[in-house]
């Protein structure tokens, strides 16, 4: 493909710094699920062609034991984000972001764009980001990048009941 991986660590936070933000996108309490990922993606993201098939196989993998994911598809028209889901075979329920094209003029307005740069993100579009929220706490994780499979498996194998 030609782009460099864009791998990061888990960074964690507080919810009460992301909570306006994050909310639309998790399900409720109630649905099950003790730990629950959010992945923005953009179909036209090399980063996130590489991070498809790890993140599908990370749901299949721990959906059965308590993990919920969400795939937000942003910058992108709605045909190609299913276009997209659709040739990596994506099975993570999916809603859409903000944006259904890639302007840079109205990205700098998103939700997205602004919490990525409250983190420090140095990246221009972002994707792909991933959120990792416990069912019962007050703390969210944060991955400005690819995720590192080892990394989220070590932290799904103890929050998890597998």
């Amino acid at each position: 493909m030609g782009c460099p991986h864009e791998y990061a660590s888990i960074s964690w936070i507080s919810m009460d710094e992301t909570s306006q933000f994050i909310n639309p996108f998790l399900k409720q309490s109630g649905d099950g699920g003790q730990v629950q990922i959010v992945s923005f993606f953009a179909e036209w993201c090399p980063n996130c062609v590489y991070e498809a098939s790890a993140v599908q196989y990370l749901y299949n993998e721990y959906h059965s034991h308590g993990l919920e994911m969400t795939l937000v598809m942003d910058y992108s028209p709605k045909n190609n984000s299913n276009h997209f889901v659709q040739i990596h075979g994506i099975s993570i329920p999916v809603q859409y972001g903000e944006l259904d094209e890639k302007d840079e003029a109205k990205r700098s307005e998103t939700s997205l764009y602004k919490f990525r740069k409250s983190m420090g993100d140095q990246r221009g579009w972002g994707v792909p980001t991933h959120l990792i929220v416990e069912k019962e706490g007050n703390i969210m994780g944060v991955v400005l990048g690819e995720i590192i499979q080892d990394e989220i498996r070590s932290y799904l194998n103890t929050k998890l009941t597998i």
